[in-house]
């Protein structure tokens, strides 16, 4: 049915009003495109003068189904209206203030009758009917009701005064002059009386009117006239009730006129308990055609658990069950299976496979699912299969050009507790409720921009906020098939569940991300489902310690809602503690100074995720010392030692040699420091002693031995070069010679004991040829070979021990033969050079 509002420069229209006879011009308030008799474009007005909607085509349709047979078949459009097409709550709430007794009721234009059968069956009231339809004849038939099959005619035989109340449910919109009928009417409630009258509400022809309920208040070539309360009551009182109510409800008007004064009670509504007494008794009854009982029955649910009278309500669900088990194969206890039905080809085809009322009976039992049995997701389900019904009905009933307002009032209600439930179970209901709510009028759930707006409010407090991490499945099919889809929560734990065991059980890190990376794509509409395997994802690389893929996952996957949980909490901590520790670690070994390794070490132990394990914080202090250990800074290394250790440090083999070395050096740094300040060789001598006493150093040769050739080189430098000789052959040998410095003053000892032997044996010479027989020792020992002054000091004494011994002549052939003349500056060879006496010429003979 397609809709053409007016546009501001839509010329108006010149008719009378059926309503007040004005005869406009009226302004157009609505056009159907083939909408009216014979494919005419459906027109109405608006009254300038009244208000009231109104076609100018005044043609009234045929009702009537020709001659009716006194067992009249029963069709799939009366079994429509019998199982849901009935609005029976809706019709009988004007008449709420009626009360059992021998009231009399006149029903003019009741269809099937309900309303005649709940005074007489309720109230005890006998009642009369009038209706020309099908519909009439399948009533008086199922129901044993007196109605005539005749349209109910202005000189139809009527007593004056003969009945309490006289019922025209939706009828006055259909008649070409509702002024006579009313007239009619008005004869058979005298002067107290009651007429009780319910009509589509003109007030609710608009644009932002659901379909659901604009569709049947329009019902094009049928509905001749849409009054307002204004219109409606200004009718009534032109007939001559002087007492009028009217009400609007739900795009309906209830209208109570009288001459006498309405009961006070006659806007009050439907009385609930008579209502149910009405169900209940003719549900007692002598057996019901299978349609009519499923009718009541369903009703009968409806008003039950709109009560809140849920044990009731699931007894009367179990009984509506059996019977589409019986009749159509249909397992109403399997809500998933009723998701995928089949959508029907025709109306025909869809009241022949399953209860016209299926779209209700799944709604209230997600209900009752929901408030009495606390199965969210049972609740959900069956409330998803309730709108998919819904509108696969409303679609069918609409290419027939009708609707149903029932269902145009439950599908949102279905949508609002499935989607409401599934968020409240962790579903990522938001891209499908941003699909349904965006959707035009025409397409999807067939929701009205308000209809939507309510939806998405009433949603708000389960709709997730988008995941910044992994995007959740986007709708790419029927909005139908979207909400089937992500009701099937068991089939996501399954899933989840599966997923959760292989990771747990995974005996490796790609075993891990292949699981997680697998995952069905469905599972997406469940982000805690989905969460759930990456926490124990999360945690089960953690125990693999496979840390980086750990932290890269929580990068990808999570957000700070995961801390919540201990267990992943915990896994994360030691996730980015073993990552800070590595970074630790790293930084340290890389260190090439004590005072990196001192800020290093700081700012490690200090850091948050590390300062609260104290595991992790000693085992960085006994890297950073073993690192100062390796830097050789041992004064650092037994600070820290001494702030960070404790006895157990020395339990560990690497520490326990670490602080051997630190212990070791720095009792050498203190012997090397006391060998330093020694003056004299019995200093040095007592510091060797001591070091062979020490017991850190007593195990270290190496140690001892580095020490003994620094007392060495020191007994060199104080020039007691016995004692150097004496320590070298004790503690060294030729293996020392091996290093430069060592070598250099064992050289100078060599020399000095040298030098000494030569001076004393020199001194011990007797005579001159003794003398030179030193000197030719001298000149063959290879210590002087790179000390040419030790030699020329022991030529010196050679000189002055010849000169000792009167051998002037071997003195001055000496001197003449290694002598200087520098010799001469030096004190004691300038003397013995004087004591020699100037050789004797010689004189040749002539």
């Amino acid at each position: 049915m397609q809709f053409r509002w007016p546009t501001p420069d839509a010329p108006p229209v010149s008719a009378p009003c059926p309503a007040c006879g004005g005869a406009g011009p009226h302004a157009e308030a609505l056009v159907i495109p083939g909408g009216g008799l014979g494919d005419s474009d459906w027109q109405l007005l608006r009254c300038g003068a009244c208000d009231a909607r109104f076609s100018p085509d005044r043609r009234v349709a045929s009702y009537e189904q020709g001659a009716v047979p006194d067992d009249p078949p029963l069709d799939y459009g009366t079994d429509f209206y019998l199982e849901i097409g009935a609005g029976l709550d809706v019709m009988l709430a004007p008449l709420g203030w009626m009360r059992p007794g021998t009231g009399r009721l006149l029903e003019i234009g009741g269809s099937v009758g309900f309303v005649s059968d709940y005074a007489e069956v309720a109230l005890g009231w006998k009642a009369k009917g009038y209706d020309p339809s099908l519909m009439a004849a399948v009533g008086r038939k199922l129901l044993g009701l007196d109605i005539v099959l005749d349209y109910f005619h202005d000189d139809t035989p009527l007593p004056a005064g003969a009945y309490d109340v006289v019922s025209a449910t939706e009828l006055i919109e259909h008649v070409p002059d509702p002024l006579s009928l009313l007239r009619t009417l008005s004869r058979g409630v005298g002067e107290r009386g009651v007429i009780v009258l319910t009509t589509p509400d003109g007030e609710a022809l608009a644009p932002e009117t659901p379909m659901a309920t604009l569709s049947p208040l329009i019902s094009p070539s049928l509905h001749l006239t849409l009054f307002t309360r204004g219109s409606l009551e200004k009718v009534l009182r032109a007939v001559g009730f002087q007492h009028v109510r009217i009400r609007a409800a739900s795009g309906t008007l209830w209208a109570h006129a009288s001459r006498a004064p309405l009961p006070e009670s006659a806007e009050d509504g439907l009385h609930e308990e008579l209502y149910r007494s009405y169900l209940r008794r003719r549900l007692a009854g002598t057996a019901l055609h299978p349609r009519l009982e499923s009718g009541l029955r369903y009703r009968l649910l409806k008003d039950l658990v709109n009560l809140g009278h849920y044990q009731e309500g699931m007894a009367e669900f179990t009984k509506i069950a059996e019977a589409a088990l019986r009749l159509y194969g249909l397992d109403l206890s399997q809500p998933q299976a009723l998701l995928e039905l089949p959508e029907p080809a025709s109306l025909k085809a869809f009241v022949a496979t399953r209860p016209s009322n299926l779209m209700g009976v799944l709604y209230f039992r997600a209900i009752l699912a929901n408030n009495l049995e606390g199965d969210a997701a049972g609740a959900a389900t069956y409330a998803a299969a309730a709108a998919i019904t819904g509108i696969g009905m409303r679609r069918l009933l609409q290419r027939l050009g009708m609707d149903n307002g029932e269902a145009g009032l439950l599908i949102p209600a279905a949508l609002r507790l499935a989607l409401g439930c599934m968020g409240g179970m962790g579903a990522d209901i938001r891209p499908l409720a941003d699909l349904i709510t965006q959707l035009p009028v025409t397409e999807g759930f067939l929701l009205s921009p308000a209809e939507q707006d309510e939806l998405k409010s009433g949603l708000a407090g389960t709709m997730a906020a988008p995941s910044a991490t992994r995007a959740a499945v986007q709708p790419t099919g029927t909005v139908e098939a979207e909400l089937a889809a992500i009701c099937r929560a068991d089939q996501a734990r399954a899933a989840a569940a599966a997923a959760t065991t292989a990771i747990a059980t995974a005996v490796d890190t790609a075993g891990v991300m292949r699981v997680l990376e697998s995952l069905p794509p469905f599972l997406a509409r469940w982000p805690g489902l989905r969460n759930g395997c990456a926490k124990q994802a999360l945690v089960r690389l953690a125990q693999l310690s496979a840390l980086s893929d750990a932290e890269a996952l929580y990068q990808e996957w999570g957000d700070d809602s995961w801390l919540a949980e201990e267990s992943v909490a915990l896994a994360l901590t030691l996730v980015r503690r073993r990552s800070a520790y590595e970074a630790a670690t790293a930084t340290l070994q890389a260190c090439d100074t004590a005072e990196n390794v001192r800020v290093a070490f700081s700012q490690a132990f200090t850091a948050p995720i590390l300062s609260g394990d104290p595991a992790s914080a000693a085992s960085l202090g006994k890297l950073a010392f073993i690192r100062l250990v390796q830097l050789s800074a041992f004064d650092d290394a037994r600070e820290l030692f001494e702030a960070r250790s404790d006895d157990c440090w020395l339990l560990e083999r690497p520490i326990a040699d670490a602080w051997s070395m630190v212990a070791c050096a720095l009792a050498k740094q203190k012997a090397e420091a006391a060998l330093h300040a020694c003056d004299t060789a019995a200093q040095v001598m007592t510091v060797v002693t001591a070091i062979t006493d020490d017991p850190v150093l007593s195990h270290r040769e190496e140690m001892t031995a580095q020490i003994a050739k620094l007392a060495f080189i020191r007994l060199v430098q104080l020039s007691a070069f016995d004692d150097a000789r004496s320590l070298f052959e004790a503690w060294g040998g030729d293996g020392w010679l091996s290093e430069p410095p060592i070598a250099g003053a064992w050289s100078m000892v060599a020399c000095a004991l040298a030098k000494q032997k030569a001076e004393a044996d020199l001194q011990a010479a007797a005579d001159a040829a003794a003398v030179m027989g030193v000197m030719a020792q001298v000149a063959d020992h290879g210590s002087f070979q790179d000390r040419p002054d030790i030699a020329t000091h022991i030529a010196k004494v050679a000189l002055i021990r010849l000169v000792q011994l009167s051998a002037y002549k071997e003195a001055r052939a000496w001197f003449q033969e290694y002598g200087q003349e520098d010799w001469r500056q030096d004190g004691p060879v300038a003397t013995a050079l004087e004591v020699i006496p100037p050789e004797q010429p010689r004189f040749r003979r002539a």
